[in-house]
This record gives structure tokens, C-alpha cells and sequence, in this order.
């Protein structure tokens, strides 16, 4: 084989294995998705406890980041 049909070759492959990766990534994703829409439904209090923790610490560190405008 010549040079460009080497880097055809390894782009083909490498394209393959992007695709591989790509589809075991959305299937975690999915099941992931999943358990926390079941776990939200059977306890929507508590998610909304967690989400508004985060938000108020996410919150605090952007404005703890950001320069102080007089």
C-alpha cells in the first residue's frame, strides 16, 4: 500500500471506532436519562432540594469568580 491509501485506511478505522464510542456513550447516556427521570418521579421534593443546592453553589462560585463592578 501507498502512503494515502495507509491514511484512508486509518481514518476509516478511526472513524469506526468514533462510532463505536459514540453509541456506547448515547446508550450510557440513555440509561442514565432513565434512572434519573424515575428517580425525580418517586421523589420530586428531594430532587428539587438537590437541584436548588447546586444552582446556590454554582451561584456562589461564579460570583465569587467574577470582578467586582463599583
Amino acid at each position: 500500500m501507498n502512503k494515502n491509501t495507509e491514511i484512508v485506511h486509518d481514518l476509516g478505522t478511526l472513524l469506526e471506532q468514533g462510532k463505536e464510542f459514540a453509541g456506547r456513550v448515547r446508550d450510557r447516556a440513555s440509561k442514565g436519562l432513565k434512572i434519573t427521570h424515575k428517580a425525580v418521579h418517586e421523589h420530586p421534593y428531594k430532587a428539587i432540594g438537590i437541584a436548588m443546592g447546586i444552582g446556590i453553589a454554582i451561584g456562589f462560585l461564579l460570583a465569587r469568580r467574577s470582578p467586582k463592578e463599583d
